[in-house]
């Protein structure tokens, strides 16, 4: 009886479990259908479904990427930009410093290579002859007369335009002994007159700077 009894309960059992299943896809199958037929009806529900990533697409599209900015130059100096002025306003005059077409001295004036050069009577024995007739007699020329002394003596004339010797400049001495007429010769040179002024190729008349020589012994 027992027996019975237990096998009926089972039979029971799956009976019930059996009938609650059938119902359970009964109700899937028809939400599905319900689904389908709203989809049918609303095209646009089906573009609103949430589309659902995968673990491994999600971590492929959301990889983080690093970019290491470029560096950035540095800006060069610039200079300072000064305010516009102001409207009206009148700024401090310039003071134009113009290039000084007048030579500074005399020198800056020489001619180095005239196409006529400056001159003292018809030739250079006219220039000898003045030098002696300022030397001899001098105690200076009759020492250098009684040791007979023998050379020349180089100098060079600063003439300006009007003919007028402006600097002597001694260059050299063949004898030593020579140089104690310095002192007369460049007195004598000095006060010299009457010198024709070198010219250029327009007949202008130019400063010049000749060099000629004074021999020794002078004529007496």
């Amino acid at each position: 009886m027992l027996r019975n009894w237990c096998l009926f309960s089972v039979f029971m059992m799956c009976l019930v479990a059996c009938k609650e299943e059938a119902q359970t896809k009964a109700h899937s199958k028809i939400k599905e259908e319900k689904v389908a037929k709203n989809q049918e009806r609303n095209p646009s529900n089906k573009a609103q479904t949430p589309i659902k990533i995968k673990p491994k697409e999600e971590k492929k599209l959301f990889s983080c990427v690093f970019i290491t900015p470029e560096p950035i130059d540095p800006l060069p100096p610039y200079d300072p930009i000064e305010p516009p002025d102001p409207p009206g306003y009148i700024s401090e005059p310039i003071d134009v410093l113009l290039p000084s077409t007048s030579p500074k001295s005399i020198r800056d004036s020489i001619v180095i290579f005239p196409a006529t050069p400056a001159s003292f009577g018809s030739n250079l024995n006219d220039f000898n002859k003045y030098i002696d007739s300022k030397i001899v007699g001098t105690s200076e020329f009759e020492y250098l007369k009684e040791i007979g002394v023998q050379g020349r003596i180089f100098v060079r004339l600063l003439i300006d335009v009007k003919g007028q010797v402006r600097q002597v400049t001694f260059l050299k001495f063949t004898e030593k002994e020579t140089e104690i007429l310095t002192g007369i010769l460049q007195k004598s040179l000095l006060t010299m007159s009457n010198w024709t002024p070198a010219k250029n190729e327009q007949g202008q008349a130019v400063v010049s700077e000749p060099t000629l020589p004074i021999r020794l012994p002078l004529f007496e």
